[in-house]
């Protein structure tokens, strides 16, 4: 017997509830210039680009929409906070690997993990 149409929707609560894996992180990705992109966890990826922390610092600011602060460490590094508890690191390359780093870090029960 297949199931009727007033089943289906108590199994679509189920399923939409189980896990979230999948779904949009919180934060968006810096997506210009890559040279990389490495899923370290579910609620944390490190991009790698060609462009400056002035560039993509610039970007987040625009782009980062439920910020609600932004501190700079000693080494030149800029962390980025959000209402929602995710965070944006941006922290400057070196003479041996000189690209530019985001590391973005969500809760990956709340939000779901990056695919």
């Amino acid at each position: 017997m297949k199931p009727t149409l007033l089943a289906m929707p108590a199994l679509a609560v189920v399923l939409f509830s189980a896990s979230p894996a999948g779904a949009t992180p919180p934060v968006p990705f810096y997506k210009a210039n890559l040279s990389k992109l490495d899923k370290l966890g579910a609620g944390s990826v490190v991009i790698v680009t060609k462009d400056s922390v002035a560039t993509v610092c610039a970007w987040y600011r625009k782009n980062l929409r439920d910020q609600n602060g932004e501190s700079t460490t000693r080494d030149g590094a800029h962390l980025f906070y959000t209402h929602n508890g995710a965070t944006v690191s941006v922290e400057p390359g070196n003479r041996f690997a000189p690209d530019t780093i985001v590391g973005l870090v969500w809760d990956a029960r709340k939000f779901g993990s990056y695919r």
